[in-house]
């Protein structure tokens, strides 16, 4: 279990969480105490495809990949870099998480033990806020996948992940992005050559 916050830190995560979520948690000491800042190294796994999803994360600096295996190959579903969110929908009931999600370079995190704000929601403002708000991002992100896995080509995908992250290829291994375009890495050389698919 994370270290909490000295009361300075706190106050310093809180204003972060609430701030990228656009949720006011100032005054939320429910919020406050749930709340840790974690250094991990690259591969540390935040969370496991098949185990309970207790905990969210706020990217502050790093990265991340959410996977699922099938016959031992991973399929990325998304990344996650400074600002972005990792959790799955699953964190607010505890089920098990249908994703595993890997930082793939050191991190700086705030971590939220979803766990202990569970049976604050629908009776205080701030923490059913923030419910509410991690699971709209969650939604939001996955709204904007499907629209662009549905409209868009792999190459369009590409660039939107180069305007997303523009050092991505510096920080995420080729393999990963070309899994989460859904393309051989083959091909993936083709895309960064400007070639035709």
């Amino acid at each position: 279990m994370p270290t909490l916050y000295p009361t300075p830190s706190t106050v310093l995560a809180v204003r972060a969480l609430g701030d990228r979520l656009g949720v006011d948690l100032s005054g939320s000491s429910a919020v406050a105490s749930t709340l840790a800042r974690l250094e991990r190294p690259r591969g540390h796994v935040v969370q496991w495809e098949g185990e309970a999803a207790d905990w969210a994360y706020l990217v502050l600096e790093g990265a991340a990949r959410s996977y699922t295996l099938d016959d031992g190959e991973a399929h990325v579903a998304w990344f996650a870099f400074e600002g972005d969110v990792l959790a799955s929908p699953e964190s607010l009931t505890g089920s098990p998480a249908p994703e595993t999600i890997e930082l793939v370079e050191p991190s700086l995190l705030v971590s939220i033990d979803v766990r202990a704000l569970r049976p604050l929601v629908g009776r205080d403002a701030a923490v059913t806020a923030l419910a509410l708000a991690l699971v709209s991002e969650h939604a939001r992100a996955l709204a904007e996948e499907i629209r662009a896995l549905r409209s868009l080509s792999a190459a369009e995908r590409y660039a939107l992940l180069q305007d997303r992250a523009p050092d991505v290829l510096r920080r995420v291994r080729l393999q990963d992005v070309a899994s989460y375009l859904g393309v051989a890495r083959e091909t993936l050389s083709r895309i960064r050559a400007g070639g035709r698919l």
